[in-house]
């Protein structure tokens, strides 16, 4: 691992334009993956503690009900980041319906490149959304001086969150399909402003 960072920053801090732009365009797709996938790895394996502790069943009631917020959370940032783009929203569902929790259906609309943004951005957004709403929680609710139930309430909306801003292998296969164009804009937007995006990334970890 430590090598591959070393190839990285030599990639983003020296040698020919394109190389940085390069390394800094497949870097965010793979940060994104990393994190959706993640999250549902951490939360299978909370999940299977759990279950082992307070039974199957309960876990299950705790994973996809007790944490409704979470879901309510997940579709309405598919839904606001489709929306933003120019799609147009045709249901926006909240109840649970089979393994289905929640669910967005929108029609991408305008040129190819418009309706790539559409369909990928609006894919990852509940991690996107799911880590600024975390930012915004343990900012603003966990401030001094905030009430006790203040507290136990952005606790349980955390928790939430976290176990519903998963990518969904739906989410995966519709980001995929407008993914090369947005590469493609990456790409263009780092040829222009070189960085190493991953001391960037850990300068926002470290006010997170």
């Amino acid at each position: 691992m430590t090598k591959i960072l070393l190839l990285y920053h030599g990639a983003a801090a020296s040698g020919p334009w394109w190389q940085a732009a390069l390394s800094n365009t497949l870097l965010v797709p793979l940060i994104i993956v990393v994190l959706g996938l993640g999250v549902r790895l951490i939360t299978q394996c909370l999940l299977s503690v759990l279950g082992f502790i307070i039974g199957g069943e309960a876990a299950y009631l705790f994973g996809n009900y007790l944490t409704y917020p979470g879901v309510v959370h997940h579709e309405l940032a598919h839904a606001l980041f489709a929306w933003v783009l120019g799609a147009r929203i045709q249901r926006i569902t909240l109840k649970p319906q089979g393994q289905a929790l929640g669910s967005v259906n929108f029609i991408p609309r305008g040129g190819r490149v418009r309706q790539a943004l559409q369909m990928t951005l609006s894919s990852i957004a509940p991690v996107v959304m799911g880590l600024l709403t975390l930012y915004l929680i343990k900012h603003f609710l966990f401030a001094a001086g905030t009430a006790q139930w203040i507290h136990i309430l952005a606790v349980y909306l955390a928790v939430s969150i976290f176990f519903h801003m998963d990518l969904s292998g739906q989410d995966v296969r519709v980001a995929l399909a407008g993914l090369p164009v947005c590469l493609v804009i990456l790409f263009i937007v780092f040829a222009f402003w070189r960085v190493d995006l991953l001391n960037l990334l850990s300068a926002v970890l470290l006010r997170f």
